[in-house]
């Protein structure tokens, strides 16, 4: 006993000092896309599994930049471009591997045109007790290849609200799943590490 709670203690001061300290590009991104940070929710509905990625104004500027090393203007010149917008990518896939857009005794058209079009409608972002419509969503195209349907959505985002408490809710009214949450908490969201530019 006496033993456990100074490692536990070592474990916390380990985690806090690695989410506060300055990262390179590519140790940015791992952190953004390791489920243990919270970044990632997960819920499943039915036979499918929906995958929220919630993907901070920093960790989209890296991936648009495409570089190992990230000069300070260029970050700077980034951020501007998503100035205003708040971004998820949801992916959909079914337990069994089996293509999405053939499933729940539905039409592939059908299926189709409610993923590209129609889903849009039943989004919304829950944050500081706003409930913000979908601004922006757009199905990728994976010809048949990936076995993910995959869904980039935006939000507005309001000055100073990116660390406020982020609920995205979808009332799936296509397949009969009801609603569907994914809650990204303040606390995980200050987390955050900083991006450490030359």
């Amino acid at each position: 006993m006496k033993l456990t709670i100074p490692i536990i203690l070592l474990i916390g001061i380990a985690g806090w000092s690695l989410s506060h300290q300055k990262v390179s590009a590519a140790k940015y991104i791992k952190w953004v896309e390791d489920p243990e940070n919270g970044f990632i929710q997960e819920q499943n509905a039915g036979s499918l599994i929906y995958r929220l990625k919630y993907q901070p104004a920093t960790y989209k500027a890296i991936l648009a930049i495409g570089k190992p090393t990230v000069r300070k203007n260029e970050l700077r010149q980034s951020l501007e471009t998503l100035e205003g917008l708040q971004y998820f990518t949801l992916q959909i896939k079914h337990q069994l591997d089996a293509q999405v857009l053939e499933l729940e005794n539905k039409s592939g058209m059908d299926n189709l045109s409610y993923f590209s079009f129609q889903m849009q409608e039943h989004l919304q972002l829950i944050e500081n007790d706003n409930r913000l419509p979908c601004a922006l969503f757009h199905l990728e195209p994976s010809f048949g290849i990936s076995p993910y349907l995959t869904i980039v959505l935006a939000f507005e985002r309001e000055q100073g609200s990116e660390n406020a408490t982020k609920v995205l809710v979808y009332d799936d009214q296509h397949f009969g799943f009801g609603e569907l949450s994914f809650q990204f908490s303040d606390k995980i969201l200050a987390n955050l590490p900083t991006l450490k530019t030359y």
